[in-house]
């Protein structure tokens, strides 16, 4: 992807293509603009349409995403496109990505075979970062695209830091392509951590995923699976209501995590109860080490089997 960066403000131009060079290289900036765009290029500025127009009249405005200091007036799906200026950089690339698909089309990766984990909480168990070690160490071990997929009612603290903004038209705007059979850059529509991992950020507490419909959450998981991911860990937690109980059987690996040191009458009855085989027993309340070392033999066995 190439871009045309015109940025009045000097100290975020220079935080911009410093956070762009980290988060994703693949992507082209060029910070010299005489008024006039390649056919492949994108042009990233904070200064009004108005004045573009004004100042550059053979701009080809519909290429044109700027950057706005106000919230609540994003528009990635029709040019001149606009984004709010003062989120976390992941997000405004993300956007921009989508704001270039909308404009150029693009190209999804498909996938012939990924790796589906699910991850399940016993009754002691309401909340844990284990999925994000998980998550990590395939990306640091085996340079992977990695995605963690809530399907908890709730959205989990870690994916909604920014209370005051909501995504929640983008996402509709993902199900609403997938059902037109578009081909989309699916990784384009989820958030990239700085552990190297993508994830479903919402500043909606009740999660949109967990909301939909049978039949758009199916084409959705569809999608997503034969799709550029190739590790997807599904955060079901204590979720397991019968959407979920059938995924479950769909899963390479299902793990259970608990407080407990040993498998007791409670993780006997989860399994006897859900009816799985490829369930595995994890404490993710071990010291730092142990478990480190737990997550990293986890990996190599769901990975290689």
């Amino acid at each position: 992807m190439r871009f045309r960066i015109l940025l009045s403000d000097k100290y975020y131009l220079t935080s911009f293509v410093e956070m762009t060079s980290k988060i994703d290289k693949n992507l082209l900036i060029d910070l010299n603009f005489n008024g006039l765009l390649l056919d492949d290029e994108l042009l990233i500025t904070d200064i009004n349409v108005e004045t573009l127009s004004h100042q550059y009249p053979s701009l080809n405005i519909q290429a044109v995403c700027v950057l706005s200091p106000i919230t609540g007036e994003e528009n990635l799906f029709k040019g001149p496109f606009k984004l709010f200026k003062f989120q976390p950089f992941d997000d405004i690339i993300s956007k921009i990505k989508i704001c270039s698909f909308s404009y150029f089309g693009g190209n999804s990766y498909d996938i012939s075979k990924n790796h589906k984990i699910a991850f399940i909480f016993d009754i002691d168990v309401y909340s844990s970062d284990f999925i994000e070690q998980f998550a990590k160490q395939i990306v640091y071990k085996y340079g992977l695209n990695v995605l963690i997929f809530p399907l908890q009612y709730l959205s989990s603290i870690n994916y909604f830091e920014n209370k005051g903004f909501t995504d929640s038209y983008v996402f509709k705007k993902l199900v609403y392509l997938i059902n037109k059979h578009e081909r989309i850059p699916i990784e384009s529509f989820f958030s990239l951590d700085n552990l190297g991992f993508y994830y479903f950020k919402s500043s909606l507490a009740l999660n949109p995923i967990a909301k939909m419909d049978d039949s758009s959450f199916e084409m959705l998981i569809k999608y997503i699976c034969g799709h550029f991911f190739d590790v997807i860990c599904f955060d079901i937690g204590r979720c397991l209501n019968e959407r979920n109980i059938k995924l479950l059987h769909q899963m390479d690996k299902v793990i259970l995590l608990s407080r407990n040191c040993k498998p007791d009458e409670s993780f006997s009855s989860i399994i006897s109860e859900l009816s799985i085989n490829n369930l595995s027993y994890i404490n993710h309340d071990s010291d730092g080490t142990t478990l480190e070392i737990t997550i990293s033999e986890l990996i190599d066995t769901v990975l290689n089997s």
